[in-house]
């Protein structure tokens, strides 16, 4: 919960926050604490007022935000995913993606397959 950057719908979701505000409520509310980006590494992302993660890279870095996009939901695939998609944002990774595109905060991932694949790339920019 004390980390300064967050996405949207995983703020919805924090435990803190998620069980007891309206999101409608937490929607109008962020602009008195946070500012958002949009674009970049921190894309969609809320950070704290006051704090810029260009100054803090080493905390900043696995707060970055990727897009993740399937070709698959093009198309007909579209439809389909809006069908099984309705209120599932999974911003977790916990599972297969099922939209278009997807906003996951590195630090949210919890894909055991994803979180290796983060930490080599990781090592090897690194060396």
């Amino acid at each position: 919960w004390e980390r300064p950057v967050w996405l949207g719908a995983a703020l919805k979701k924090a435990p803190a926050l998620g069980t007891t505000t309206d999101p409608d409520r937490l929607t109008r509310l962020l602009p008195f604490v946070a500012y958002q980006w949009k674009d970049g590494p921190w894309q969609n992302a809320y950070a704290r007022l006051g704090w810029d993660p260009r100054e803090e890279p080493e905390e900043a870095t696995n707060l970055q935000v990727i897009d993740f996009r399937d070709k698959h939901f093009r198309g007909e695939g579209k439809s389909l995913a809006k069908e099984v998609a309705e209120g599932t944002e999974d911003v977790f990774f916990k599972k297969a993606p099922t939209l278009r595109s997807q906003l996951y905060q590195l630090v949210d991932i919890e894909d055991e397959f994803v979180q290796s694949m983060l930490e080599s790339a990781a090592e090897d920019a690194s060396s």
